[in-house]
């Protein structure tokens, strides 16, 4: 009778665990599938987006760089006031939402992403879809155009591409530099 008991008591601790044990198992495959970009952001892309959703009445906690519980549901929030996956996760469609800053080395507008998508497919470098996303095509894209320009080619953007495209900081429309 107490093996009984003792098995029926395994079991059931197992069946309770099983789907916080799933959900850990999904976090850490979405890591490494890459769907967050939180792994590759520095600690002041992180603040910035922290300061970004406490501005907007989110409360991410302290703004410290640093990917914790608060911010994650902070992240979960947004998104689904905005109608994308809530995931709690920094992905390029969460980031294109909140149009963190226009600083160098900070993430272009989603305007300003469109037109360079726009430019791109126009030399023929075929960043996908123009859809104001910096996913990993447009930075495939802006990385091959860059080294065909001779410029450093990190795929992201920055005033230096920005004039090899012909276009201006803070661009949202067909707007080009005049010469």
């Amino acid at each position: 009778m107490k093996t009984r008991v003792g098995a029926m008591a395994v079991v059931l601790v197992a069946a309770l665990a099983a789907p916080g044990v799933a959900h850990d198992r999904y976090r850490e495959s979405a890591r490494e599938r890459g769907s967050g970009r939180a792994e590759r952001m520095s600690r002041a892309e992180i603040r910035d987006v922290q300061e970004k959703l406490a501005k907007l009445g989110y409360e991410p906690g302290s703004t410290d760089g640093e990917m914790g519980a608060r911010t994650e549901t902070a992240i979960r929030n947004f998104q689904r006031d905005k109608g994308l996956n809530a995931t709690g996760e920094l992905t390029d469609e969460t980031l294109a939402a909140l149009e963190v800053g226009h600083r160098p080395g900070q993430r272009a507008s989603a305007g300003e992403t469109r037109e360079v998508q726009r430019k791109l497919a126009a030399l023929g470098y075929q960043p996908g879809r123009a859809d104001g996303v910096m996913g990993e095509k447009t930075e495939t894209a802006l990385r091959n155009f860059q080294r065909d320009k001779g410029l450093n080619a990190t795929g992201q953007l920055n005033d230096e591409t920005l004039a090899a495209l012909d276009l201006e900081r803070g661009s949202s429309t067909a707007g080009t530099r005049s010469r």
